[in-house]
């Protein structure tokens, strides 16, 4: 019964965590980007225009968004996980934020795939010529490319401490790909079905931030309590 009650506590405050740490990190981002992007600016090698600064804006957009999400979402993981299990999860911290940084520059790249794209809608909407509404899946599926890969690529990352724990690391890589595809899946149900104007639709609202967390928490638990490695590193 101590489990079970300690579990479903372990639950809560995993979902809850990351919600907090995900809108955390979105004010981190706003905070410090702009604190980055003067200082980088004003440096006197900072190149006056072309591909070498959109380089640099690039990079400095990774690191100035990749280090709050990384920090916030990887310090939750790594404290309620010491509080359930009791285990240190060294450099948990470290591969969060690398990992992170490498997925918002993936997520850039994408995002230049949607500049385009999204201009070539400006230019209809402007001149009037055959102007089609934007593609709900399509607008549903390029959000997820946008969120996902700073998550996916963390928790690639954290496999390589997690191995150390269990046996099959690479479910958790599983767990965030699989919450992907369900977090577009509500997302664009809730959108098509007009559910987010609606009471019911909030509802439906609340399962879509939650279920990255409910997928993740519980494989997290499956991971490490059923398919545990025989020793973990504290206890050699």
């Amino acid at each position: 019964m101590y489990h079970f009650l300690t579990s479903i506590r372990f639950m809560f405050l995993w979902m809850i965590g990351l919600c907090l740490s995900a809108i955390g990190a979105l004010i981190g981002v706003s905070v410090l980007l702009p604190v980055l992007t003067r200082l980088v600016v004003s440096l006197p090698f900072m190149p006056a225009a072309g591909t070498a600064q959109t380089v640099v804006y690039m990079a400095l957009f990774a690191i100035g968004s990749g280090i709050p999400l990384g920090l916030l979402i990887g310090s939750v993981q790594k404290s309620l996980v010491r509080q359930k299990f009791h285990v240190e999860f060294r450099w948990w911290l470290f591969v969060s934020v690398l990992g992170a940084i490498f997925g918002v520059i993936v997520s850039e790249f994408v995002a230049l795939t949607m500049a385009d794209q999204l201009g070539s809608y400006i230019d209809q909407l402007r001149q009037f010529n055959n102007v089609r509404p934007p593609d709900v899946r399509a607008l549903a599926i390029y959000i997820v490319l946008l969120y996902s890969p700073p998550i996916v690529m963390m928790s690639i990352l954290q496999t390589l401490v997690l191995r150390l724990y269990t046996r099959a690391s690479w479910l958790w890589v599983l767990a965030h790909i699989v919450s992907a595809i369900v977090f577009s899946t509500l997302l664009y149900t809730l959108i098509l079905t007009g559910g987010l104007f609606i009471f019911v639709g909030w509802l439906g609202v609340l399962l879509l931030v939650l279920s990255p967390g409910i997928i993740t928490g519980f494989t997290l638990l499956f991971l490490m309590t059923l398919i545990r490695k025989p020793w973990w590193p504290e206890e050699i």
